[in-house]
């Protein structure tokens, strides 16, 4: 237990899986947890303790002999699945409180306009409109009214909501207004998250942007709650180290990041597979390290098949599809 070591984690809806890696030597351990679902944490620590048995150590010298800890879950993929997430205040310009429910018109079979849209995240009485406008060039055109921002905050406290979301139209341009209407919500109601389009999406598309702020708002109180425990926990127990956390686009990132995007946790389980099987497909290449002239592993079928969902992915010549 004195050498450094590399931890994986994965939470996954049935198994929790934690893989320890000791550099150097290329010794490799792995073993498989039943995950807790009322509290994930349980499941993760069972199997970093069963991993510290395995390696004749304890689990504080393992922690503490980490380098790294890379941590998968799908907690923000099963509020989405299992629509479990938070009431979500959705906070607009006056006359685009509908942008959320129209979308982009696109329907599953074009010629069927009898069947409805899956409902929206946030209902249409949880979503106000305010007094502003800005311009394409981000030039406010009308100033932010003080008193219709009051009005909509003070309607969405009075109907209980856990997190707030704002997206001002061509925010993305100039986020003065939505950051002035955070201030005014996190001092009225400390604690709650608030997630504004122009810190989580400043991008042109009026409902991409809306939708993905709504998105954030709406599973980070369940992820952040989760991610700060984790952290919290592997921090007393002796890691020395910062977490990171695996994301929807093949990455990691710290912890704090993640609280501040959850959305960015969505769909990181096959996003991580993708990013393993093109680590894979370069060992398998004949003449790079390895592959033996075992031929070009650059096309690649992936299935990863857990307790909930069974998850494919086809990378193309090099390329995740």
């Amino acid at each position: 237990m004195t050498s450094p070591v590399r931890i994986g984690v994965d939470v996954g809806g049935t198994f929790t899986d934690v893989v320890v890696v000791r550099e150097g030597g290329g010794e490799v351990l792995s073993l498989k947890t039943p995950t807790t679902p009322n509290n994930p944490l349980k499941g993760i620590f069972h199997g970093l303790f069963q991993a510290a048995t395995r390696l004749g150590g304890d689990l504080p010298g393992l922690l503490a002999n980490a380098s790294s800890f890379v941590h998968g879950t799908t907690v923000c993929t099963n509020l989405m699945v299992q629509r479990a997430g938070a009431k979500v205040g959705l906070i607009t310009t006056e006359g685009f409180r509908d942008t959320l429910a129209l979308r982009r018109g696109i329907r599953a079979s074009i010629w069927d306009m009898k069947t409805p849209s899956p409902p929206s995240l946030v209902p249409r009485h949880l979503r106000r409109g305010v007094r502003e406008r800005m311009d394409c060039f981000g030039k406010p055109l009308v100033p932010l009214d003080g008193e219709s921002a009051a009005e909509a905050l003070n309607a969405l406290e009075g109907e209980g909501v856990e997190a707030i979301a704002v997206c001002l139209f061509n925010g993305y341009a100039n986020g003065q207004h939505e950051r002035a209407i955070k201030a005014r919500a996190l001092a009225r109601m400390p604690g709650i998250p608030v997630m504004i389009s122009s810190e989580v999406l400043p991008v042109m598309g009026e409902y991409e942007r809306v939708s993905t702020t709504v998105i954030n708002a709406y599973v980070a109180p369940g992820a952040g709650l989760y991610l700060e425990a984790l952290d919290s926990e592997l921090r007393t127990g002796g890691l020395r180290v910062q977490p990171l956390i695996m994301q929807g686009n093949g990455g990691v990132t710290d912890i704090n990041r993640s609280v501040s995007q959850p959305g960015q946790l969505i769909l990181s389980g096959p996003a991580a597979v993708a990013a393993a099987a093109l680590q894979a497909g370069e060992g398998l290449r004949g003449g790079e390290g390895g592959g033996g002239g075992r031929g070009d592993a650059t096309n690649l079928i992936v299935f990863d098949v857990g307790g909930t969902s069974c998850d494919i992915t086809v990378v193309a010549d090099g390329q995740v599809s």
